[in-house]
């Protein structure tokens, strides 16, 4: 027997190669809708798209496929779930003020079996996980090259779990561990390289550390500041001045403490921000460059900082 296809437009259609991967997509039981269902639905389907195709009648175009189909509306929406899965229908879901809109899209030539898509998938899962935890190691490397100068060390990822929580390796095991929770600064993540400058810059400080209580004759050196609370401030000088590399913040670090600006407030116990704050820094930058043109940090503070 032959067929003739003597059709004008307009017509309704299923192209062969939606109708194969339909069949081959949809089991004939034990799926979330019977394949007899899904190819009632489908043609249903491409009638009412011949007709509706203003986004603002969705709702009537779905009851009258449902109708078209002899199905419920219900049933409708599980087969457009699978007809999305198999790259036959495009769903722009829509809002409370927006309805939804459903888009007949042709399938891709040598359309994968759903079998098959589901091991690919699975594939393309494992190889991002393993490009995530190769980028996640190029980034904790960089920050700890970043630090090498800085805390004269020679750290890599092996010696990761051997870092002791005190001092200069809390602030490294706090850089890594902010580099892990994606930290931003301005709404920006924060690079290794400048989340090693700042561990960097902020181990100087702790090292340089000194303060004497008004009135007291017991002189405090060292301390402990973190990353955590003075982040924000010391990236965001980094970021102003991008050439700068750790040694470049670090003797910035040191030459403030030799000159102590802030020591014209007795009461005042200096933290990072004496440094890093936004209306000290450049000062703090001045007063460097005058010290490395030859100035005495204590012509410096009398010059600068002295009252009266």
């Amino acid at each position: 027997m032959g067929i003739n296809d003597g059709r004008q437009a307009p017509v309704c259609y299923q192209e062969i190669e939606a109708m194969r991967v339909l069949r081959e997509g949809i089991p004939p039981s034990g799926a979330a809708v019977k394949r007899q269902v899904a190819v009632a639905v489908y043609q249903a389907l491409t009638e009412v798209s011949v007709e509706r195709r203003d986004r603002a009648e969705w709702e009537a175009a779905r009851k009258e496929t449902a109708l078209l189909a002899g199905v419920a509306a219900k049933t409708v929406d599980r087969c457009a779930v699978e007809f999305e899965r198999l790259g036959l229908l495009r769903i722009d879901r829509g809002t409370e003020t927006l309805p939804s809109l459903w888009t007949l899209v042709a399938p891709v030539a040598g359309h994968t079996p759903p079998e098959e898509a589901a091991v690919e998938a699975e594939a393309r899962e494992e190889e991002a996980d393993r490009a995530t935890t190769s980028s996640k190691e190029a980034k904790q490397r960089e920050f700890l090259a970043t630090l090498d100068d800085l805390l004269d060390s020679s750290l890599n990822l092996a010696d990761l779990d051997s870092i002791e929580p005190n001092g200069d390796g809390e602030i490294v095991l706090d850089g890594l561990d902010l580099l892990r929770q994606g930290k931003k600064v301005d709404g920006k993540l924060i690079t290794p390289r400048e989340m090693g400058i700042a561990a960097t810059a902020l181990a100087a400080f702790n090292r340089c550390y000194e303060y004497k209580k008004p009135g007291g004759e017991k002189v405090v050196k060292g301390s402990d500041y973190g990353l955590g609370g003075n982040l924000t401030s010391i990236v965001m000088r980094i970021r102003e001045h991008p050439s700068w590399d750790a040694s470049k913040h670090v003797r910035l670090v040191e030459s403030a403490w030799r000159i102590r600006w802030w020591e014209r407030n007795p009461e005042r116990r200096p933290g990072p921000n004496v440094i890093y704050g936004v209306n000290s820094f450049e000062n703090v930058v001045q007063d460097a460059g005058e010290e490395a043109a030859g100035e005495s940090p204590s012509k410096i503070r009398k010059r600068r900082y002295t009252r009266g």
